[in-house]
């Protein structure tokens, strides 16, 4: 059961961090003060955001954060700038909703 349960949690991740993209895209695409928030999003692609948020608080936050990092640290040799910052971005956010472990918090416990 536990490969399954990893490939789900790995494929969360990789939809929120997605999400954060369009995000930012928005920014750039629509017109100043129009984009760069959630809710420049079509109104399904929110709610779908705020099912994965729901279903992200199942994992520990020490697990949350490691594979955001594992996951920023592999698009950064690939050179994918775009998930990079949106994976920094869902981190913070996740930080701020006590679902991922700050990053001090977690070298001083995990590393």
């Amino acid at each position: 059961m536990g490969i399954f349960r990893d490939v789900a949690f790995g494929r969360l991740l990789t939809r929120m961090t997605t999400v954060m993209v369009e995000i930012e895209e928005s920014r750039v695409r629509l017109p100043i003060g129009a984009g760069g928030g959630l809710d420049s999003l079509p109104i399904r692609r929110q709610s779908e955001f705020g099912q994965y948020v729901e279903r992200i608080a199942k994992w520990p936050r020490h697990e949350v954060t490691r594979e955001l990092c594992k996951n920023y640290l592999l698009n950064q040799r690939l050179g994918r700038r775009d998930r990079m910052e949106a994976i920094g971005r869902l981190l913070d956010l996740l930080i701020n909703a006590n679902l991922a472990l700050p990053w001090d918090d977690f070298e001083r416990s995990y590393l």
